[in-house]
């Protein structure tokens, strides 16, 4: 009933509403504070002294029949749905897929998400080639979800398409289709396959494939079969006193037909039943609960190290941050390793069993420039990785870029130089006169002069690159005047010429 993460109790209660476990847990309860009340103690052995006298013991079983009897008419309440249900609501959407019926079936069809607002259904009309909208209904599944169902009814051979438009609280929408297919009155289902399916969660008996013979003969294999149920039997136990005053158990088995089924990491067997009208099948299917989810990493850092010239194994610190739905956060295991490529080209980053650990923060030896890999394994073998891109060790001078903001004959301009390193940069000037700037973060530079402008940038571990650029469109010189002249004007016909006498 119960596996280790209890979801099977949960189950229990969950899906078929089932109270019988809390009212026998009560019962039990009540009837060990009865019998201590009554002078009787339910606990010890008969080795550590005497038995309670007969009439001690009679009074205490009729005060255990009354209570019992009180639980059973109401007036002991074991938990109520609302309450016990509200903290364990399965949020999940459901979603639509295509279901497969007999000819006079009436399927139902659930849509559902948290976020939903509304939903909006529709069936294709195939003879006005439009789509009908029709009304749906909202209803509380088996798994307490607030599901809205259409009902339609399969008539005919034609394939029915629906669809379901769901409007969402931020104003968006999401629209499910599915199909209804007409198929051929069924003699026998079976289930030839282990269903493997990921663990942790309820799964839809419509999930399983299963074999169905019909009634011409013929055989297929069908997932979404309208009328598919999972059997559950549970054993209901009830206490009451005889007449004597002896206690009386009745144990009650009782088969529950649900949608639903829990299923873990494990592998167990189900009674499936398929159901149409009077006609019944059971077959029984193996279901395997497995880890099928990958970790999920969020962040990786690679820290407490220095970038160096000199080509050597630097020791850093590796912090991979991942979480996993189904293995607890200690179990998870984590390895970084460089992303190396074979002969062909293809990249192969697979750790070996030595680059595993346990530890989310660990050192590492950086031997390598380049992309290194992070991987983080939960205990089903899932594999999760997120590319990094490390420097260690950096030989490479920055790549320079030199140009001057005018290229035509002026009196100054601005020389700007820019490089690309990974690493800090830091820029030195020497004028055509020697002057030096020295190391500075400065990268535009007054040019005044004509003549060969040497320019150097380093990285923060000293490398160097150099680049030259001759300058020669300043002109700092105005003009000079070599020669004025001037030239006589001849007076005009008839005129006088002011400079005679």
């Amino acid at each position: 009933m119960t596996n280790e993460n209890g979801e099977e109790t949960e189950k229990a209660f969950h899906v078929h509403g089932k109270r019988f476990l809390i009212i026998t847990a009560a019962a039990v309860l009540v009837m060990a504070a009865l019998l201590c009340a009554a002078g009787a103690n339910p606990f010890r052995s008969h080795d550590e002294g005497e038995m309670e006298p007969e009439s001690v013991q009679n009074d205490a079983m009729e005060t255990v029949a009354s209570a019992l009897a009180g639980i059973a008419a109401g007036a002991v309440q074991p938990p109520g749905e609302a309450e016990y249900a509200a903290p364990h609501k399965i949020t999940e959407p459901v979603r639509l897929s295509d279901i497969y019926a007999v000819s006079g079936s009436t399927v139902q069809m659930q849509c559902y998400y948290p976020e939903a607002e509304s939903y909006a259904w529709e069936v294709y009309n195939r003879h006005t080639s439009t789509w009908e909208p029709v009304e749906g209904v909202t209803q509380q599944d088996e798994l307490y979800r607030p599901v809205s169902a259409l009902c339609v009814t399969a008539e005919g051979t034609d394939t029915i398409p629906v669809r379901c438009t769901v409007h969402m609280e931020d104003g968006g929408t999401v629209t499910e289709s599915t199909s209804v297919y007409m198929i051929p009155e069924i003699l026998d289902v079976s289930v030839e396959e282990t269903y493997v399916t990921d663990a942790g969660r309820y799964i839809s008996s419509r999930e399983i494939p299963v074999r169905v013979s019909y009634s011409n003969g013929t055989q297929d294999v069908i997932t979404g079969l309208d009328g598919l149920t999972f059997v559950e039997s549970t054993e209901k136990r009830e206490v009451s006193a005889s007449k004597t005053g002896n206690p009386v158990e009745t144990v009650t088995t009782v088969y529950t037909e649900c949608s639903y089924a829990y299923i873990g990491l494990e592998e167990k067997e189900f009674l499936l039943r398929y159901r149409c009208g009077e006609q019944m099948a059971d077959t029984m299917a193996a279901v395997c609960g497995k880890d099928l989810c990958a970790p999920v990493i969020s962040d990786v850092s690679v820290s407490g190290f220095e970038i160096t010239n000199i080509d050597t194994p630097v020791t850093a610190s590796i912090s991979i941050t991942a979480e996993d739905d189904k293995t607890p956060y200690p179990d998870l295991e984590y390895a970084f390793i460089p992303k190396d490529t074979d002969a062909d080209g293809d990249t192969v980053p697979v750790p070996d069993d030595a680059d595993w650990t346990r530890e989310s923060v660990f050192s590492l030896d950086i031997t390598q420039n380049g992309t290194w890999t992070a991987f983080c394994r939960d205990q089903g073998g899932n594999l999760a990785s997120v590319e990094k891109e490390i420097i260690v060790v950096d030989q490479k001078a920055p790549v320079m870029s030199v140009r001057l903001a005018d290229t035509e004959w002026c009196s100054s301009t601005k020389l700007t130089v820019d490089a690309e390193d990974y690493l800090p940069v830091e820029y030195r000037v020497i004028t055509p006169a020697g002057t030096d700037s020295g190391w500075t973060a400065q990268n535009e530079y007054e040019v005044s002069c004509n003549g060969t402008w040497e320019i150097q940038a380093r990285d923060s571990v000293g490398n160097v690159s150099t680049e030259s650029i001759t300058v020669s469109n300043i002109d700092r010189q105005g003009p000079v005047i070599e020669k004025i002249t001037a030239e006589k004007t001849a007076p005009a016909e008839g005129g006088s010429n002011s400079n005679e006498d």
